[in-house]
């Protein structure tokens, strides 16, 4: 091939890489977090001398990365690779949960996991997440255990589960994210209801 040839096809190559970046298109990656319930509650405040801390929350295998998973047909298991957690999912719900009942309770000293270890609290809530999934489009489900424990884990007061469900408005990410953020909040409005009862102040 002569030297005229080989520039030739060189700067045919060029042109058909150019026009196919040309025509790609790039994927924005999208990230989410959960939110608190913003509205406090009208309900008695509770005094919860030495604090409530909220974790450890355990998580499913499929859920403890960045991806948001969703599940298709109910057994096969989706990560989207342009829609994600924008920290550490575990972290997230712990945060929620406390500052959900900090406001539902008037109480201040609740505390997510992981804690400061000279400040353990006196009471804790532990929670095992069984599932957190659905189909982009279909309701989301959670399946949770928890346990109340006293004397700074100590002792074992009670134990419960139970399971919340949400629709989503649409099949966006958007919205699958935001059923999960609701079965978050119907979950708190359940451990309030538990905290009440367990540890309501004498009298």
């Amino acid at each position: 091939m002569t030297n005229r040839c080989l520039a030739s096809s060189l700067v045919a190559a060029l042109l058909i890489s150019l026009g196919a970046g040309c025509g790609s298109t790039v994927q924005v990656k999208r990230y989410y977090t959960l939110q608190s319930i913003t509205a406090a509650a009208e309900a008695q405040p509770l005094d919860l001398p030495g604090g409530l801390g909220i974790g450890p929350v355990e998580l499913p295998e499929l859920m403890t990365g960045l991806n948001i998973v969703s599940v298709i047909g109910g057994q096969q298991v989706q990560k989207s690779p342009d829609h994600l957690w924008a920290g550490d999912l575990q972290r997230a719900i712990s945060r929620v949960i406390a500052d959900n009942l900090s406001r539902r309770l008037a109480l201040d000293d609740v505390s997510p996991f992981p804690w400061d270890t000279r400040h353990r609290p006196q009471r804790q809530i532990s929670v095992l997440i069984e599932a957190l999934q659905g189909e982009l489009g279909a309701p989301v489900t959670l399946a949770v255990k928890w346990s109340l424990l006293d004397q700074q884990g100590q002792h074992l007061v009670d134990v419960g589960r139970a399971q919340f469900s949400a629709d989503t408005a649409d099949a966006s990410h958007a919205s699958y994210v935001a059923a999960i953020n609701s079965v978050i909040h119907q979950f708190s409005l359940r451990l309030e209801a538990e905290v009440r009862q367990h540890w309501k102040a004498p009298g």
